[in-house]
Parts: C-alpha cells; structure tokens; sequence
C-alpha cells in the first residue's frame, strides 16, 4: 500500500468555473495524494451549462482554509458526481 494516499472526508466543496460555482456537494471523499486523486460527493446544486465548461475547479475546505484541485474529469450519476482531480494548486 502507498503510505503517500490519504483519505479525507468533509461535509461541504465547491466546484468553480472561473468565479462561478458549477456545483456544490456535500458529503465528499477524497482518496489520493498531493498529486490528485478522486472526490467521491453528493451533489446539492448543479449548473448543467457551467459544468461542462473548462477549466474546473475543485474547492475544499481543510481546518478552515480552501484547497484548490485543477478538475480532471468528472462524471455524474443522479445525485452522486465523481471527481478526478490533478495536482492541487
């Protein structure tokens, strides 16, 4: 197993189009590292038109601060979506 993979859970994350959030989710999971990894979440709001825009990002908040992820793919299953996120910024 990678010692370098963490997992992380949280109640709340945005994902932006530029200043625009395409969504918010609640109920997330990340597994990955440093590198990226993929956000397991529930969606709350969706944009249809912002989410198929490019570049996405993925803002989560960790002890208070945003951490920001360059979207990679994303696929939605009603209201769950799957984030694949690159390095973070």
């Amino acid at each position: 197993m990678d010692r370098n993979i963490v997992q992380i859970r949280g109640a709340h994350a945005s994902i932006k189009w530029g200043y625009h959030v395409a969504a918010t989710v609640a109920a997330w999971s990340f597994t990955g590292s440093g590198q990226g990894g993929t956000v397991s979440a529930t969606i709350e709001t969706r944009d249809a038109f912002r989410l198929r825009q490019s570049p996405l990002v993925l803002v989560l908040m960790l002890d208070g601060l945003p951490v920001k992820w360059p979207v990679l793919g994303l696929d939605e299953d009603g209201p769950t979506v799957r984030v694949v996120v690159g390095p973070k910024d």
